[in-house]
């Protein structure tokens, strides 16, 4: 935690044959537990959750990422493109709570141009088990054993998130 900015928490994911069938996601600072088994919901601290029913990226906020600082400018570039359309733009430091925050509607989704399986494996999850969409910058499938880019979406935006990318 840097200068007690309380965003972080702890990621777990269980993958089964090349699949994501369980994710938990816990901030202990907000004592929020995000929960997900494949087929059966999403859940936080045991309540049902689900993805924003926005149906425009102007009527949603978006979470961005910031690894590999090397890519800076391309990021920054990236950002400035979903800044102009959506309604505002967000980054809370974890990856795994973005795509919590995306999974139960606080945000209407989140990108970033790199991040390991551990950071995305349960939020990916989650996004999908609350109605929702998580593919790389490609549209294509994320592999829960290999790093990648990753987008998420409530999936009605997904497309058009895509393109500004």
């Amino acid at each position: 935690m840097i200068n007690d900015y309380q965003h972080s928490a702890v990621s777990l994911a269980l993958c089964q044959q090349e699949e994501i069938t369980m994710g938990i996601v816990y901030d202990p600072f907000h004592e929020e537990m995000f929960t997900a088994i494949k087929g059966k919901g999403a859940f936080l601290n045991g309540h049902p959750i689900h993805v924003s029913n926005s149906e425009k990226l102007s009527d949603t906020i978006i979470g961005v990422g910031t690894s590999k600082r090397e890519l800076a400018d391309e990021n920054f570039a990236r950002f400035r493109r979903v800044f102009g359309p959506c309604q505002d733009v967000r980054r809370i430091g974890s990856g795994a709570l973005e795509l919590a925050y995306t999974a139960c509607g606080r945000q209407g989704g989140y990108f970033e141009i790199y991040l390991n399986p551990w950071d995305y494996a349960a939020g990916m999850l989650l996004v999908q088990e609350a109605g929702g969409k998580a593919t790389d910058f490609m549209g294509k499938t994320l592999e829960p054993k290999k790093g990648s880019s990753v987008v998420a979406t409530n999936g009605h935006i997904h497309i058009e998130l895509l393109e500004l990318l």
